[in-house]
């Protein structure tokens, strides 16, 4: 069974919308405050534009923004970055 990469995107504890692999999220994925951009963080202190999510390989890569943080749920349970890194439930982080 393929995995699917499906992400709920929050900003400062607020949710924006889901992203989902095969939809939003195809070989590349940007986030950012330029108004030209499909997924906007309204925020003048986010980059223009940031590159988010990118395939290398057959691998979907995250690219966490500084300062950023995140959860990801493997079998409806949730972990920190640390934990999920070393029990890879999710992308490789840069």
């Amino acid at each position: 069974m393929a995995k699917i990469l499906s992400l709920r995107l929050n900003y400062k504890g607020k949710f924006l919308d889901y992203a989902k692999e095969g939809k939003e999220i195809r070989k590349q994925f940007f986030i950012g405050s330029n108004k030209h951009l499909q997924w906007q963080i309204l925020d003048t202190s986010f980059p223009d534009k940031h590159l988010f999510v990118k395939q290398v390989g057959n691998a979907l890569v995250m690219n966490i923004p500084p300062g950023a943080s995140f959860t990801c749920a493997k079998m409806v349970k949730k972990w920190t970055a640390a934990i999920c890194s070393k029990i890879n439930c999710s992308p490789a982080i840069n």
